[in-house]
């Protein structure tokens, strides 16, 4: 979250005219997203066992 965090200062703060590098980090997190949304469905299923 720091590494993350960090990034999000530099781009948003110290650039400007970040448009592509914006639409990777928005991918990224989409990824990192849909990426939690399965290991949730999977604690839950082995909490069912």
């Amino acid at each position: 979250m720091d590494y993350w965090s960090v990034l999000e200062y530099e781009l948003y703060y110290k650039k400007r005219d970040n448009a592509e590098i914006e639409a990777e980090l928005k991918k990224y997190a989409e990824e990192i997203a849909n990426l939690d949304h399965r290991m949730l469905e999977l604690r839950n299923k082995i909490e069912k066992i």
